[in-house]
């Protein structure tokens, strides 16, 4: 039996591209994702608002789902024209300029109402239910 060191593990893990993976997941099993993002209920006040809500809410999960566990590195990794752009994309954006400081993704989420993440969290558990059955 072949076993793989940790460092073997660690380099296979470089090349994964988990934005790519995320996105067929989501193409696959969460087609109204960007519709559910975009409805959430934003308590902010509006004349300061730069980002929506879908822009923050998405980018939040592209850091959890690359594995980054803090809000600074999420600002500092994902500050690059390629992640931007696939942001962008995946949201249906054109362009973004950058993608929101994690000062303002804290900001956002102690105001959100923890029934709107629920709501995000039900529709995804339905939905690869639905997959399944």
């Amino acid at each position: 039996m072949n076993k793989i060191t940790r460092k073997q593990k660690m380099e296979k893990e470089k090349e994964i591209n988990y934005f790519g993976e995320f996105t067929k997941i989501k193409k696959h099993f969460f087609k109204d994702l960007n519709k559910k993002l975009s409805i959430v209920k934003d308590k902010r006040n509006q004349s300061y608002v730069t980002y929506a809500p879908e822009i923050i809410l998405f980018t939040v999960i592209m850091k959890n789902v690359s594995g980054i566990v803090s809000m600074n590195k999420m600002t500092k990794d994902f500050n690059n024209n390629a992640v931007i752009e696939n942001i962008a994309s995946s949201l249906g954006y054109d362009s973004l300029e950058e993608i929101p400081h994690y000062d303002k993704i804290n900001n956002f989420l102690k105001s959100l109402e923890i029934s709107e993440l629920q709501k995000i969290r039900d529709y995804m558990i339905r939905e690869l239910l639905k997959k399944d059955a």
